[in-house]
């Protein structure tokens, strides 16, 4: 009985790998397999709002001010574990009546919330802030519908 010796050899193609298993005698042919390989790309860090700031609707007073009822927007961030940012937006947003006649200032809060979210996947992690702040409505505030803009710029290293 003639003794058999098996060769294993490893090749590199375009990101598959080739095992090739073949008798020693002459005529016996090869076998192959093929594996593939995957790679996950991520952003380095990545900011999507998750809610408005929304202004409630507000009756001007007769004299003096009061201040509007506001809701803050929220924001998630998602960035790969260990990246350390940092969240930075003005402290006052002009909010303009649809006309363009009129204009409010809203005073927005510095303080804002970070917090890592349970359960984040192995290749990311997720971490929510919120921004609020203050509008004070004066008897002589134009009525109407008034709208602006709230930016927010995430920093990272």
């Amino acid at each position: 009985m003639a003794t058999q010796k098996r060769c294993i050899r490893l090749c590199g193609l375009s990101a598959a790998w080739t095992l090739a298993c073949a008798p020693v005698p002459a005529g016996a042919g090869t076998v192959s397999a093929t594996a593939q390989a995957f790679v996950t790309i991520l952003d380095p860090m990545s900011v999507t709002p998750l809610s408005d700031l929304a202004v409630t609707a507000t009756v001007r007073p007769a004299r003096g001010q009061i201040a509007a009822e506001i809701s803050p927007a929220s924001y998630e961030v998602i960035a790969p574990p260990g990246e350390t940012f940092s969240v930075e937006s003005s402290r006052r947003l002009m909010l303009w009546r649809d006309d363009g006649q009129g204009l409010l200032a809203l005073e927005l809060d510095p303080a804002r919330r970070e917090a890592p979210l349970a359960g984040a996947g192995p290749d990311f992690a997720r971490h929510r802030f919120a921004f609020g702040g203050s509008l004070p409505v004066s008897a002589g505030a134009d009525p109407g519908r008034y709208s602006g803009d709230v930016r927010v710029i995430v920093n990272y290293n």
